[in-house]
């Protein structure tokens, strides 16, 4: 593994508006940690981290860092990486101390190769299931990633942990029965017809059709109609005499 060197500078202000300037004039914020170490704020330019990225196609390459004044030049793991979500520039990195000589744990990246036979021959589905994994190896033997060959993967096969084939002195951490990829027979809707049972057509063939009515015979003639009872005369009540005015 090709090991880069970086220059850095430690820096005293933190905080988001600090981080925003430094953005702004090309620079990058990041931060320096290691086990039983206090984290330690720095920055570095931005078009340098951009050229160990281009060299490195890891997603974890490791690096010596130059602090400037300093004549140490500790190794790192780089660890993570910030992403603006619109743009997809870099905003903050962390760097992780570590030892040469002692082993470290870290997840890698899974590159499929090949193309699958159940999928080109047969029409299958491929199941991406685990994209990356976690392994322990020494800093020297950390690989790029973790090459999967499915040429020979067939509908209703399937790759597990167990079944990788990896370096010597790299150990991979999980489950070994853990499935990594698959392929699966394609999904097919089956069309189902309904079957009409004979009595139902039957039935159906002997009712009228729609519109059809069966036309009803009036009744010839009609009651007759009775007679009106003649109107009853209203009594009238006689009217009234004045009372005569009597004189004196």
């Amino acid at each position: 593994m090709e090991i880069t060197s970086l220059k850095v500078k430690k820096r005293e202000q933190i905080g988001k508006a600090t981080s925003r300037r430094l953005r702004i004039t090309g620079f990058i914020p990041g931060v320096f940690y290691g086990k039983g170490e206090n984290s330690v704020p720095l920055v570095l330019y931005k078009k340098d981290l951009q050229g160990i990225l281009q060299k490195n196609p890891s997603e974890h390459p490791i690096i010596q860092i130059e602090f400037e004044g300093e004549n140490e030049m500790p190794h790192v793991l780089l660890k993570d990486i910030q992403h603006d979500p619109v743009t997809g520039e870099a905003l903050h990195v962390d760097f992780q101390h570590i030892d040469m000589t002692r082993k470290i744990k870290v997840k890698v990246e899974i590159a499929l190769t090949g193309k699958s036979k159940g999928v080109a021959e047969n029409g299958g589905v491929l199941n991406f299931i685990s994209r990356e994994l976690e392994i322990e190896c020494l800093p020297s033997a950390l690989p790029e990633n973790l090459k999967v060959d499915i040429t020979s993967l067939d509908i209703n096969d399937s790759i597990h942990i167990r079944d990788l084939k990896i370096d010597e002195g790299i150990r991979i951490l999980g489950d070994p029965d853990a499935p990594i990829v698959s392929v699966t027979a394609p999904h097919v809707e089956a069309e189902v017809k309904a079957e009409v049972p004979a009595e139902e057509a039957a039935a159906a063939a002997e009712a009228p059709k729609e519109g059809e009515t069966e036309a009803k015979a009036a009744p010839k003639g009609g009651a007759p109609v009775p007679k009106g009872a003649p109107a009853e005369q209203k009594e009238k009540a006689p009217k009234g005499k004045g009372d005569a005015k009597s004189s004196s």
